[in-house]
């Protein structure tokens, strides 16, 4: 399996959810570049690719139990919480750098829409009720 992380998080979008989920240590790897991709292709955004991530990462540590061994103590409910925050946190920034789309401004878009026969036509239409006779 593939891991990418060449330390520049611009160089690509996979090396960009690494470097927000803090999984750029290839001896133990969170993700493989197949299953970031797949977040990728899922979300629009690399934030919110990210938070998927996360929220992967919590649902697999919220199925572990607590392990003790001796003096030392794994709590895996802890690092569940810890991801679910994380993946509340990415999904905000998500949000906070969302580009608006505002349709029907654009003349170029609306000749183009309207030349389209595969598209289901307006009912209305400017200028319909104009007495023609």
């Amino acid at each position: 399996m593939a891991f990418t992380w060449t330390g520049d998080p611009g160089a690509s979008e996979i090396e960009a959810v690494r470097w927000e989920i803090n999984d750029i240590d290839s001896t133990k790897p969170k993700f493989q570049d197949a299953e970031i991709q797949y977040a990728l292709d899922q979300e629009y955004s690399t934030f919110s690719a990210s938070a998927r991530c996360c929220e992967q990462l919590q649902a697999k540590y919220s199925d572990t139990a607590t392990r003790t061994m001796g003096p030392l103590k794994v709590e895996m409910n802890k690092l569940a919480s810890d991801y679910a925050t994380k993946a509340r946190n990415l999904r905000r920034r998500a949000v906070a750098f969302a580009t608006p789309y505002v349709g029907g401004i654009s003349k170029a878009r609306e000749t183009i829409y309207e030349n389209d026969s595969d598209l289901i036509q307006p009912v209305f239409e400017e200028g319909m009720m104009d007495n023609k006779r």
